[in-house]
């Protein structure tokens, strides 16, 4: 069941979303876990997703994350009449991977960062102590500036009713970094991935000062309703999220 600490519409969206997840693949679904911003209480309306993972027979898959397409269909038509800003989320963040181990390329939830709504704990998330976390993170951070180059490139010709999915884009990417960062800082997987966005920027401004970049974007994020109004605060949110992925790219270079 979804917790009950969630908002009511919220847990309305996952049970509904668990429903399609069991039309759709039936005694193949073994578990759902319920992540993100939703779980950790930072959820910002309207910015935020809604991030569930589904974990299937890994026999209703053409890839470690990708269902047949039969599954697929089944699930879209499932889900497809519910409207995520109907109950103030960005978009639903679905992924469905394999139970019986840790997909290729997929970071695994640890302890502390999930709530199971739905079965119960698989393989594939009891074996995250075998993970070599901090190659990966490194391997992570070495893309930061490839990624704030790509973002720059992309927004550069687009209209104003456009911004606010590239800030929402950018914004990703430094959530994504700063988490990298933080692991890479702490060794410490658990403690990390539990952490809620103020105290993972509270974390990395003590690691170093230069990272108080990523708290300044975080915060500019919290007044959504105006950057989707204001171009002109959708222009100023993006320029933080560059500057906070700036930030962990140098910071991230002096680790080497």
């Amino acid at each position: 069941m979804p917790p009950e600490s969630l908002p009511r519409e919220l847990r309305e969206a996952v049970d509904d979303i668990l429903h399609a997840c069991r039309a759709a693949f039936g005694s193949h679904l073994k578990c759902v876990i319920l992540t993100g911003s939703a779980l950790k209480g930072d959820f910002v309306r309207n910015y935020s997703d809604l991030d569930l993972h589904a974990f299937v027979d890994p026999e209703t898959l053409v890839s470690d994350r990708a269902p047949q397409i039969d599954y697929a269909l089944r699930f879209q038509e499932a889900i497809g009449s519910l409207d995520p800003r109907s109950v103030g989320v960005s978009q639903f963040q679905i992924y469905f991977v394999r139970s019986d181990r840790p997909a290729a390329g997929w970071t695994p939830s640890v302890p502390g960062s999930y709530e199971v709504v739905y079965g119960e704990i698989p393989p594939a998330l009891t074996s995250w102590k075998d993970f070599d976390f901090r190659t990966h993170v490194r391997s992570a951070l070495a893309k930061v500036g490839e990624d704030k180059r790509l973002l720059i490139e992309r927004i550069i010709d687009k209209p104003n009713k456009a911004l606010p999915s590239f800030v929402r884009l950018a914004g990703t990417y430094v959530k994504n970094h700063a988490y990298s960062a933080a692991l890479l800082a702490s060794e410490d997987p658990e403690w990390t991935f539990s952490l809620p966005r103020d105290q993972l920027a509270k974390y990395l401004n003590g690691v170093d000062r230069s990272l108080a970049a990523i708290g300044q974007f975080f915060a500019v994020i919290t007044d959504w309703a105006e950057i989707e109004r204001n171009p002109k605060a959708a222009r100023g949110a993006f320029r933080k999220a560059i500057e906070a992925l700036a930030a962990i790219e140098a910071w991230a270079q002096s680790q080497t």
